[in-house]
């Protein structure tokens, strides 16, 4: 279904991150499922380093749904 995105706090950017408008792909693999994904992308979210931005879904036939933004966003993750 997704993680729940949580932007990031603009107020409280770490000096030890760089923030780029480059995204971060997460592909599904062996021993990667929801509960990794889901907690990789809740750790980044609090910690203030990334954001989910963006679900893509692919169907067994090929069809590609797309769900969220990447515009504007700081360190965004797909999923």
């Amino acid at each position: 279904k997704g993680t729940p995105s949580q932007p990031l706090n603009m107020h409280q950017l770490r000096s030890d991150v760089s923030y780029t408008d480059t995204p971060t792909l997460l592909i599904p693999g062996q021993g990667g499922n929801t509960i990794t994904f889901n907690t990789f992308i809740k750790r980044a979210q609090n910690e203030n380093i990334a954001q989910s931005a963006m679900v893509v879904r692919v169907s067994p036939t090929g069809q590609v749904r797309v769900k969220g933004s990447l515009k504007g966003q700081k360190n965004p993750l797909i999923q």
